[in-house]
């Protein structure tokens, strides 16, 4: 940050609204630029603008001409700008030809490219995170999904991710497919018929053959209706014959072709092969695989009955009623074993929760830990901060009353040691407090006297009681500026015990929950795989069983089919004749009913196929050459999809790759710029849209939950986006150590403006960013910016613009 270059001033003449040459000069801090409309705010930002990338302001449509940038009463125009304190940019431009321009670096000629190259920051990034308009905020903060993630892709330079999908014509083929198929809207059924026989010539070919078909089988019906009528004539010859015997004639015939039919199924079975005997062998296997688990499930009644079944059809009906049942209990049991998992899935947040909650108490013990430690030392040495304080006040009366006792004795020594160098050096003494002489005589009393008050004093210890005095003063302030984090770290402690105990109960209880869910899987799975086992036996057992009766029905048959045969044999009828000639007669039935469904089924088609093709005919349209063109279309329309869906994954990977570099930095800058409790943190997220690509999500963090930005103040919002321009600032390479703020948040009420300004005056003093130069004709937002400024001693400047008169 420190080598990124500032602004230190800019000189205009006759740019804009400013006609001489007037000069404005900034500090690294807050820059205000304050004055009310057409004062030559928004010029002067548009004059660095100028300074640095001349035409591209015309090319990127910043201005509509860039001749419209000198004054009208001027011929030329020219910027000078001071950066760094040593760079001096200057550009001037003459009316007349907005494209003669002329750049010099420090009084040297100097081209674009190379102040470009210089700066690190094209004009397009300029534009993105160097100078931040309201409408780049707002669009962050405000509005719906999408306009929030253009505007962070416009951050990165990256909305040409959102313009190459537009590129394709996808409309205009979609459109060109409607009119196609407007076309052929009148005849709904040409592309059925063209998908159904490929093209008119064969739908063609297919009526002609139809036509055919249906005289042909006009034909048929004829031919065979003669031959019906004949023998019904040589049947009614034995009408009165077989009326006698009508009942065993019916029955005659229904049992020759019932045994025709069983002869027919059964042409390859062995009889040894499907006993009664056997067929019950599989079906008592089956009874035994599930009874045990009829009793497991406690169905108690239905096992009885299937133990108790004797017949074949018991033992079928039962079994399969046992299956069914276990089937039940499966689902039953799987059920409850989807209230396990989710209990289980409620149990995984529950411990990952805790788990969360602990670490963070884990985290907050750590930082007082040392200090709680060092208190414990306290105590364990000295006692508990009471204690401490008594022994202190009772240290401080002894130092008091041992004080006093030292000063007197002092001062008695004190008045001994004289007397006693006053008579060694003239013989005799005044005592300096009574007046009274003192001789030689008393020198050996008064040197004995002067020895025990020393020797008094040296026992009295009153270095020590100071000492002591000392110490537990010291150790009291200590154990006062330590005693809150003490409590806290033993609350925590506490906190902590209780988190680690409902961590262990829930384990505890997980871990119950996967052996008893291991336990309830392994139940389902014998239990499927017993009812899968039985299925497939009891299927074959009936198979089987059908075919032992229809064996039994076949001997049955045989036996009939003689006896009947004997008895109408004896009536005198030709029974062969007659047998012949009603089974000729079904047979013609039977072939007269098939031509008569074809002939309607040939008569419908042909009747649809002139109907569509005489439209066809009329309406004078191409149908085919419509139809390959609605099918190449859909083609291209297809290939389109298919580049869109890629480029959704593109732009899906891209996007996510920009919320894994920004986040981190995005809840950093939060963290410092917001400062109350209300709000934990933000998340960045990337939403996938169904086959339509993915969006930047954006949330904060309120009681370890995700609150949507549109629930959140505007002072919160602008938060928010202040920190999304700074990382991207501080993400990129460049030279620049300014930001520029054009009339940045007009519409919000007077406390989302000062939330705005503790977040600009708190990124300049936490050192993010070096220089803002900010415009704007808002007093309150003024006032909100320079007391901010004072309360974060924050450097200000505020210059004040009058309308030119």
């Amino acid at each position: 940050m420190s080598s990124r270059l500032t602004i230190d001033s800019v000189e205009l003449e006759g740019f804009r609204v400013f006609k001489g040459r007037v000069t404005f000069n900034f500090i690294e801090g807050l820059n205000v630029i304050h004055g009310p409309i057409g004062s030559g705010k928004s010029s002067i930002i548009q004059a660095i603008e100028f300074a640095l990338y001349g035409n591209q302001l015309e090319a990127r449509e910043r201005v509509a001409r860039l001749s419209d940038l000198i004054n009208e009463d001027s011929n030329e125009a020219t910027v000078a700008l001071r950066l760094g304190g040593n760079l001096i940019v200057r550009r001037l431009m003459r009316k007349g030809n907005s494209t003669y321009q002329t750049l010099t670096l420090n009084g040297n000629q100097s081209t674009d490219d190379y102040l470009i190259t210089l700066l690190g920051v094209d004009d397009d990034d300029f534009e993105r995170f160097i100078l931040v308009s309201h409408k780049t905020l707002e669009d962050l903060v405000y509005g719906p999904v999408r306009r929030r993630t253009l505007a962070i892709d416009r951050l990165f330079g990256l909305e040409f991710l959102e313009v190459l999908g537009s590129v394709l014509p996808v409309r205009q083929v979609s459109e060109a497919i409607d009119v196609r198929k407007q076309r052929l809207a009148s005849i709904r059924e040409a592309e059925d018929l063209l998908r159904k026989y490929g093209s008119i010539k064969a739908a063609l070919d297919k009526r002609s053959s139809l036509a055919t078909e249906i005289e042909g089988i006009r034909e048929q019906v004829k031919a065979i209706s003669s031959a019906y009528v004949e023998l019904a004539n040589r049947r009614s010859r034995y009408v009165e014959a077989i009326k006698r015997v009508e009942e065993q004639y019916t029955r005659y015939l229904y049992v020759r072709e019932r045994l025709r039919q069983l002869e027919e199924e059964l042409r390859n079975v062995k009889g040894e092969d499907y006993g009664e005997v056997l067929i019950k062998g599989s079906l008592e296997v089956i009874r035994r695989m599930l009874i045990p688990r009829l009793e497991s499930v406690m169905l108690q009644e239905l096992s009885e009955r299937l133990e108790k079944a004797n017949t074949i059809d018991e033992l079928l009906e039962l079994s399969y009623s046992g299956v069914n049942a276990l089937e039940g209990k499966v689902k039953e049991l799987e059920e409850e074993l989807e209230v396990m998992r989710r209990s289980r899935d409620d149990l995984g947040r529950l411990i990952d929760r805790t788990r969360g909650e602990l670490s963070s108490l884990m985290e907050r013990l750590s930082v007082i830990e040392d200090a709680a430690k060092q208190y414990a030392e306290y105590v364990k040495k000295y006692g508990d901060l009471g204690k401490v304080k008594a022994e202190l006040e009772s240290a401080r009366s002894e130092y008091n009353e041992i004080e006093t006792v030292v000063k007197v004795k002092a001062s008695a020594l004190e008045i001994l040691n004289y007397l006693i160098r006053e008579i060694e050096l003239h013989g005799e003494a005044t005592c300096p407090v009574h007046g009274f002489k003192v001789t030689r005589d008393r020198l050996s009393e008064l040197k004995d006297r002067a020895n025990n008050l020393q020797r008094e004093l040296s026992e009295l210890r009153i270095i020590d009681v100071k000492s002591r005095v000392n110490e537990l003063e010291r150790v009291a302030v200590e154990m006062e500026g330590l005693y809150a984090q003490y409590v806290q770290y033993q609350e925590l402690l506490s906190k902590v015990d209780e988190y680690k105990a409902q961590l262990n109960q829930y384990l505890d209880k997980l871990q119950k929950l996967e052996r008893a869910m291991a336990d309830l899987e392994k139940r389902i799975k014998d239990f499927r795989s017993i009812i899968e086992l039985a299925h497939k036996r009891l299927e074959e057992a009936e198979r089987r069983y059908l075919i032992y009766r229809k064996i039994k029905e076949r001997d049955a048959l045989r036996l009939e089919e003689n006896s009947l045969l004997n008895e109408l044999k004896g009536s005198g009828i030709n029974l062969d004749e007659v047998v012949s000639i009603d089974e000729a007669l079904r047979d013609m039935e039977k072939r007269m009913d098939e031509l008569r469904r074809r002939l309607e089924e040939a008569t419908s088609e042909y009747m649809q196929l002139d109907t569509v093709l005489s439209r066809i005919s009329h309406e004078n349209i191409d149908v085919e050459k419509t139809l390959s063109e609605i099918k190449e279309l859909e083609e291209i329309n297809g290939r389109f999809q298919r580049i869109l869906n890629r480029l959704n994954e593109v732009q899906g990977k891209v996007r996510g790759d920009v919320v894994n570099i920004i986040q981190s930095k995005v809840i950093d800058l939060f963290k410092q710029l917001y400062p109350y409790s209300d709000l934990e943190g933000i998340t960045v997220k990337l939403q996938h849209r169904k086959g339509k690509g993915s969006d930047y999500v954006l949330y904060a963090l309120r009681g370890g939950r995700d609150v949507p930005v549109s629930r959140l103040s505007d002072g919160q919002r602008l938060t928010l986006a202040q920190s999304f321009v700074l990382a991207v600032y501080r993400l990129m390479q460049h030279n620049l150590g300014f930001i520029l703020m054009d009339e940045p948040i007009p519409y919000v009420d007077v406390n989302a403006k000062r939330a705005f300004s503790e977040t600009i005056t708190k990124a300049i003093s936490e050192g993010m960013i070096k220089q803002v130069i900010l415009a704007t004709q808002d007093d309150t937002l003024l006032e909100a910016l320079i007391k901010s400024s004072e309360d974060s001693k924050v450097r200000s400047n505020v210059i004040k613009l009058q309308r030119p008169k």
